[in-house]
């Protein structure tokens, strides 16, 4: 069983990714450059447990929250790649993970993930591996 956990996890961050680079090849590459993804990953992973609770405003987090109940899994895929976009400026001077941690890990303040979820592009691909490892779990 917690290796089927496992490749869930590995699944989930590889759809991200995947989204990621859809969306900012640029900001895909450079976190490879410095080896950023597998913090990038701890990111998500931390994120998707708690459903953005600790990294947003209770007011974001909440239109999160019901639009995960509307729409599923797919929005906290978007949510994750949202904000890195938002933060791409910022992540696209760091040089290493460690700095990269530092500013993924606080509070996002001053930043509207809600608005830019909308606007990240899920490939067709994603959304049918979601729907797949969806239907395994249940």
């Amino acid at each position: 069983r917690l290796a089927q956990s496992y490749n869930r996890i590995e699944l989930v961050y590889e759809i991200t990714d995947i989204c990621l680079e859809k969306n900012s090849k640029q900001l895909f590459k450079h976190l490879k450059k410095i080896e950023g993804l597998r913090d990038v990953h701890t990111i998500y992973f931390q994120q998707l447990q708690t459903l953005f609770v600790r990294n947003l405003p209770i007011e974001q987090a909440t239109l999160l929250w019901d639009a995960f109940l509307r729409d599923g899994s797919v929005v906290m895929i978007r949510a994750c790649v949202a904000v890195l976009l938002l933060l791409e400026s910022k992540i696209l001077q760091t040089d290493f993970s460690g700095e990269l941690m530092r500013l993924l890990m606080p509070m996002y303040k001053g930043i509207d993930v809600c608005k830019k979820v909308n606007e990240v592009v899920v490939p067709k691909r994603c959304i049918m591996m979601l729907n797949e490892l969806q239907n395994k779990v249940v």
